[in-house]
C-alpha cells in the first residue's frame, strides 16, 4: 500500500487471523487505533516501510513510533528512508517500483540464493 493504503492495508494484515508472506509500505504509517499483538500471526511476517525523508505528509517523528511499536512487539520490520530522486516528496513517482522489487526479492528469496 501507499499513502492511506498503507496505512489501511498494514491495518488489514496486523487483524488478519493467519500468517502472511509480507507485506511492503509506502510513505505510510501504522494506524494508532491498529492492533500489534505481542506473537501475533504476523510477528514472524517481514514488514517493509519506504519513507522519503522530505515527506511533510508522513512525518517521520511520528511515523516512526508506529515502526517502534511493531519493534517493541517482537515484529520483523525493515525501515528504509531514501530521497526521491525526482524530488516527489511524499508524491513519490519512479522510485517506488525499485523500492518494491527490492522487497520482494526480500521477501520470496529462499535462503542460501541470490534470485527470487
Amino acid at each position: 500500500g501507499k499513502s492511506q493504503g498503507c496505512c489501511t492495508s498494514l491495518d488489514a494484515a496486523l487483524t488478519f487471523p493467519r500468517p502472511l508472506g509480507g507485506f511492503i509500505g509506502l510513505v505510510g504509517h501504522l494506524l494508532s487505533c491498529t492492533p500489534v499483538e505481542r506473537g501475533g500471526p504476523q510477528s514472524a511476517t517481514p514488514m517493509h516501510f519506504f519513507h522519503e525523508p522530505d515527506d511533510h505528509l508522513m512525518r517521520w517523528k511520528w511515523v516512526s513510533r508506529g515502526e517502534r511499536r511493531l519493534r517493541d512487539a517482537g515484529y520483523v520490520v525493515r525501515s528504509r528512508r531514501r530521497p526521491d530522486p525526482e524530488t516527489h516528496s511524499h508524491f513519490i513517482a519512479g522510485v517506488e517500483g525499485q523500492w518494491i522489487r527490492s522487497a520482494l526479492r526480500s521477501i520470496c528469496r529462499p535462503p542460501g540464493r541470490d534470485e527470487c
